[in-house]
């Protein structure tokens, strides 16, 4: 029963990506990665429909968080959001209402990684995500072994791929340059309950300013 409710799940998902077709790019389909995290907090419900307009009140809610973090990652998808139709936002919301929000609450970091994987096989090298593949992933932590009270510093981090499972460190502090992505792998830190310290920096600038040569 829960294998048919999560392929359920996962098509209803999928049919975002029809959904926006029309109005969005494709590299912009990451988007799909965020609405799923706003249904899984509720943040995305029938209210929406009958407030201000579902665009206006999808907007209000990313813009008005308390949450420094999440502020910007909804700071890089926002530009996106309001390139919308109001008509498709209006769809999205009620698909995303069809969706069982609780079962959607427990398996989101599944659903997340799969989503993900869906948009980087759909996109290829077009997708601009810096995802590292599974396989890569498995063969550096088999190579590292355990990571129990270590720190570990990743500069080229992606989409969080290799530190979001390091949950026994004793600290991480990772780094990506690319905004849209470091976007994408913070909110799957934030699913995946990571400690992990990410910001969207560029360690060879910020050497640099240290030692006054810029």
């Amino acid at each position: 029963m829960l294998r048919n409710n999560m392929t359920e799940l996962k098509n209803r998902i999928w049919q975002l990506f029809n959904l926006l077709r029309g109005d969005l790019h494709s590299e912009d389909y990451s988007l799909v990665l965020l609405l799923i995290y706003l249904r899984s907090e509720n943040l995305i419900s029938e209210k929406l429909n009958v407030n201000n307009g579902p665009k206006s009140s999808l907007v209000t809610i990313m813009k008005e968080t308390e949450d420094v973090i999440v502020q910007k990652i909804y700071q890089s998808f926002l530009p996106i959001v309001e390139g919308l139709s109001k008509e498709s936002i209006r769809l999205i919301i009620d698909l995303l209402n069809s969706v069982d929000s609780k079962l959607l609450k427990n398996n989101i970091a599944k659903i997340y990684d799969d989503t993900l994987e869906h948009i980087v096989l759909f996109q290829g090298r077009r997708s601009g995500i810096l995802s590292q593949t599974n396989q890569l992933t498995e063969f550096i932590n088999s190579y590292i072994g355990s990571t129990k009270n270590k720190r570990i510093f990743n500069p080229f981090s992606g989409v969080a791929s290799m530190i979001k499972g390091f949950d026994q460190s004793k600290s991480i502090y990772a780094q990506e340059i690319n905004q849209k992505t470091w976007a994408i792998g913070q909110l799957r830190l934030i699913i995946s309950n990571s400690k992990a310290v990410y910001n969207c920096d560029d360690s060879i600038m910020i050497g640099l300013r240290k030692k006054n040569l810029i």
